[in-house]
């Protein structure tokens, strides 16, 4: 298991990378510190910066800002916790061929993650705290989807295609 590190907020959320049961033994310790020591690295880079430092930034500027109902002066609903740590969660996960997201809130409650190339060309991934990622894209003039997805702490197959297709990988 990773441990937080504290003393600096852009650290601490390593629990995110975490697996779900940890080792006991010598070995699993090691390889335990490992992964803490190479995330650490990876965050400081500038890599890590813009793939994962940012937007974590930019997830806790909205949770900040609309964390209250009427957040923006026409009726929101507050985000709850809920969905500040599923998009947390989701924004780990995230392949590393993705780019960075622009984190955006909604005024249903939830945290939106987009990605924009031109008006035919959008996708967009939204969670709530209800252990669901909501997914709506358009992949050129007349091609579109949505739906959703259960979330249970992996990153749904479907979506991973769709992220493939929207980049071309």
């Amino acid at each position: 298991m990773i441990a937080v590190v504290t003393g600096n907020p852009s650290f601490s959320r390593l629990t995110g990378l975490a697996p779900l049961q940890a080792g006991v033994s010598e070995a699993a310790l090691k390889i335990s510190a490992l992964l803490r020591n190479t995330a650490i690295e990876m965050l400081r880079s500038a890599t890590g910066q813009a793939r994962i430092a940012d937007p974590l930034s930019s997830l806790d500027r909205v949770f900040q800002d609309c964390s209250e109902d009427n957040w923006d002066g026409e009726g929101a609903t507050a985000i709850p916790y809920r969905a500040f740590e599923d998009a947390e969660r989701l924004l780990y996960l995230l392949p590393s061929f993705i780019p960075a997201p622009d984190v955006l809130p909604e005024p249903v409650g939830a945290v939106a993650f987009e990605w924009y190339r031109n008006p035919h060309w959008t996708y967009v991934l939204s969670v709530k705290g209800n252990h669901s990622i909501e997914f709506a894209g358009l992949f050129g003039p007349g091609d579109e989807i949505h739906g959703k997805a259960n979330f249970d702490g992996f990153l749904p197959g479907m979506i991973v295609e769709h992220l493939r297709t929207f980049f071309h990988q």
